[in-house]
């Protein structure tokens, strides 16, 4: 039994750090944009950029709370140097809090690097 508690703790704790590391890796891209990127929604490109980044900066952790995420959203961010690609969960109770994933790093993508509260993306 203590075995089992003690795989576990290392199990979460392995998990936060990862987690922490994909939202770092994310945000570190995102706040580093220069003037030449494009960003797409849904495989759409996007007609307020500058909305949707300016949201995107805002990722942090959140406690959780009894909802989940239901529609996805696809974000695509091209820039000269890297691409990156995040899903955002719209929350079931609130639909401008997003869960925010990261399917680039494999143990995140399933799980949230963060949420973020906005009306960018109302109309998707």
């Amino acid at each position: 039994m203590l075995f089992r508690s003690y795989s576990a703790f290392i199990a979460l704790i392995a998990g936060s750090i990862i987690t922490t590391y994909a939202r770092r890796d994310a945000l570190n891209f995102i706040q580093s944009l220069s003037g030449n990127y494009t960003v797409y929604v849904n495989h759409q490109q996007a007609r307020d950029s500058d909305k949707i980044i300016s949201a995107l900066k805002e990722i942090t952790p959140y406690w959780a709370h009894h909802s989940h995420p239901t529609t996805r959203i696809r974000v695509d961010i091209r820039s000269d140097t890297r691409d990156l690609t995040l899903e955002l969960g719209r929350d079931s109770d609130n639909p401008q809090e997003y869960w925010v994933f990261f399917p680039e790093h494999g143990v995140s993508s399933d799980t949230e690097i963060g949420r973020i509260t906005t009306a960018a993306f109302d109309e998707y």
